[in-house]
C-alpha cells in the first residue's frame, strides 16, 4: 500500500487474507485514488476476476491464514475453516489453539474435508467462486463509502446495466 494511502481494517490489512484479495484490493484503492471513478474501479475488478476465471492465478497466492481460537470439535459452524482444521486432523497435523492453519479452497459447496487443501497439499485448483465472492467484498470496502454494495458491484462486472430513471419516462 502507497505512503499516501492510509488502509486501516480493510482486507488488505489483515492476517488471514489471500495475498492475492491484498494485492486485488490495493489495486482499486490506487484506482480510485488515481481516477475517482467507481466505473474505473469496476473494470480494474473486471480484468483481476477475469484472471483469476482463466485459472491464472497461483493457487499459493490464495492461500487463507486463520489463527486457530479452539480445536475443530469446538466450532459450532461447518466453516472453510473449520474443514481445514479437519482436514489437519486427518493428515495428522492436528492444530492447537493459537496456531494457525493455511489452506486453499476448492469447493465450497463440498461438504467436510472436500472443501479446501491445506498449504502443503497439491494445491492445482481452487474454488473460482469463493474467491470471486471474496474479491467482490474486498471491493465493496473501497467503494462502499460512494454508495455501492456487493450485489451493484457483481451486475455491474457481470455486465448487467442498470437503466436510469430516464429509461423509464
Amino acid at each position: 500500500m502507497d505512503e499516501a494511502v492510509k488502509a486501516r481494517g480493510i482486507e488488505c490489512r489483515q492476517d488471514d487474507t489471500p495475498a492475492w484479495i491484498a494485492r486485488l484490493q490495493a489495486a482499486l484503492i490506487r484506482t480510485l485514488d488515481r481516477t475517482h471513478d467507481v466505473e474505473a474501479v469496476v473494470g480494474e475488478l473486471r480484468q483481476w476476476l477475469r484472471r483469476l476465471e482463466d485459472g491464472e492465478v497461483d493457487p499459493s497466492e490464495l492461500l487463507v491464514t486463520q489463527r486457530v481460537s479452539k480445536r475443530a470439535e469446538q466450532y459450532r459452524y461447518e466453516t472453510v475453516t473449520v474443514a481445514a482444521l479437519k482436514r489437519a486432523e486427518w493428515k495428522d497435523c492436528a492444530l492447537e489453539p493459537g496456531q494457525r492453519v493455511e489452506y486453499l479452497v476448492v469447493d465450497d459447496d463440498a461438504t467436510g474435508l472436500g472443501r479446501v487443501r491445506l498449504e502443503f497439499e497439491s494445491l492445482r485448483r481452487y474454488d473460482v467462486e469463493w474467491y470471486r465472492r471474496e474479491a467482490i467484498r474486498a471491493a465493496e470496502s473501497v467503494v462502499s463509502p460512494l454508495g455501492w454494495d456487493r450485489e451493484r458491484i457483481q451486475r455491474a462486472v457481470s455486465g448487467v446495466v442498470e437503466p436510469s430513471l430516464t429509461a423509464f419516462e
